[in-house]
């Protein structure tokens, strides 16, 4: 694990950042966690996975960033307190916007952008609980939301949702634009 500084604009955090190349050839998947700082459960499969897995268990790379929002973590909120905002709404960010969309902005361009799929966990903040499944969006390119409908299809938990993307502004749709 590497610890990766990220300047937020009044304040440089650090990410933990675990990038593994497997021994083969293959595509890269990213999986983040912390989004929302005080989805502990998230963070923790994380770090546990990390530190099971070797580059000869893979193909491909594997990146895992088990704690997105460091400094909601330590402030053990869901919420980034540098600006009082909720990362899981800031879509792709802005590179001179506000902390947390410096923050998601850095996690897109960084790797999810070069990424073949984003794996985002969460998992019931300190006030809340939360069921087992998976969420894909629609992203209106053929190629992306096939793979994606069968990804939810092959590793959905109790339930999957595959949504249409009503407004061309998520996430989802935002990378698929941009490659």
């Amino acid at each position: 694990m590497i610890l990766t500084s990220v300047d937020l604009g009044e304040k440089k955090i650090d990410i933990p950042v675990y990038d593994i190349v497997g021994k083969r050839p293959g595509k890269t998947l990213l999986v983040t966690a912390g989004m929302d700082g005080d989805e502990y459960a998230s963070i923790e499969a994380c770090y546990r996975f990390a530190d099971r897995i070797s580059p000869s268990d893979i193909a491909g790379r594997l990146i895992i960033i088990p704690v997105v929002n460091t400094p909601g973590f330590w402030a053990e909120t869901s919420i980034n307190p540098l600006d009082q905002k909720f990362l899981k709404f800031m879509g792709i960010g802005k590179a001179d916007g506000t902390a947390s969309q410096r923050l998601v902005h850095w996690l897109a361009r960084t790797y999810a952008c070069k990424s073949d799929l984003w794996l985002d966990l969460h998992g019931g903040a300190r006030t809340e609980t939360i069921a087992s499944y998976v969420w894909g969006w629609e992203t209106k390119i053929a190629e992306i939301d096939i793979f994606t409908k069968q990804f939810i299809v092959d590793y959905t938990g109790p339930f999957g949702i595959f949504e249409q993307q009503r407004f061309p502004i998520g996430k989802a749709a935002a990378l698929a634009r941009i490659g």
